[in-house]
């Protein structure tokens, strides 16, 4: 599972894994580090990444999974969806 933050000024990514199902409607997700893929071609202040697949950044969360929309949410301001495999873009404030 994978989030996209967006403001204004900057696009920031968060990754999650799910570690665990827990009964029919929970998960246990944790946050992971993500790959530079970058490859030199972007603007400035620009590029991609991808999840690091078990190089894991925070302990477990269990998270009630939203079946129709196929995710969880994580916080208040962050709701990790199903990663459909393609580097994401991130931006950075310049």
């Amino acid at each position: 599972m994978g989030v996209e933050g967006e403001t204004t000024d900057q696009t920031n990514l968060n990754f999650y894994q799910v570690t665990a199902i827990v009964g029919t409607r929970m998960v246990e997700v944790r946050a992971l580090a993500q790959a530079e893929a970058s490859t030199g071609w972007e603007a400035c202040a620009t590029g991609k990444a991808m999840p690091a697949l078990d190089a894991f950044t925070s302990e477990p969360l269990r998270r009630r999974v939203d079946g129709r929309r196929r995710s969880a949410r994580i916080d208040d301001c962050r709701t990790a969806l199903v990663w459909d495999g393609r580097l994401k873009a991130w931006t950075a404030y310049a």
